[in-house]
């Protein structure tokens, strides 16, 4: 029995030996995916009422377009899911423009990517709508907006 753990002992030892020691290098890179924001829209009534907001999107992860609508999200915006997709959205102030979007990866339940970012846009107040109550329309300049989203706690209150 002894010469069996001694077996044992000396094989987990010099297969312990074998591993070399991690780098400083080596450490793995936070996890992060890039989302491109354009075509991003907001109708606005003149008594503030947001009535749509639509967005297009590409994310580094699959290099493909997706679309996002929200129809009377309210404002701030509860989170409101793009189409059919894991990716959502909600729409809040900007800290240096009018609006902004926060941004969200469903990897897992309770589990993902997520991030900020203001979106520059210009108003038109000269649209109108069905009810008469005037409305304006604001469209992103410069587009594409970029928003990093990793796997982090959010730093602003939801």
């Amino acid at each position: 029995m002894q010469l069996i753990l001694a077996t044992v002992a000396a094989l987990l030892g010099s297969s312990a030996l074998a591993v070399p020691a991690p780098q400083a290098t080596d450490r793995p890179k936070s996890p992060s995916e890039t989302i491109e924001i354009s075509n991003f829209s907001v109708r606005q009534l003149q008594n503030g009422t947001i009535t749509n907001v639509n967005f297009s999107f590409i994310s580094s992860e699959d290099d493909k377009a997706l679309d996002c609508e929200g129809i009377n999200p309210g404002f701030p915006s509860t989170v409101i899911t793009c189409g059919q997709s894991y990716y959502r959205f909600k729409l809040g102030n900007g800290i240096k423009t009018r609006f902004s979007l926060s941004f969200f990866h469903q990897l897992a339940p309770g589990f993902g990517f997520w991030g900020y970012n203001d979106i520059p846009v210009s108003c038109d107040d000269k649209g109108s709508d069905a009810e008469g109550l005037g409305a304006s329309t604001c469209t992103q300049i410069d587009p594409p907006t970029v928003i990093i989203i990793e796997v982090s706690p959010p730093l602003i209150n939801f």
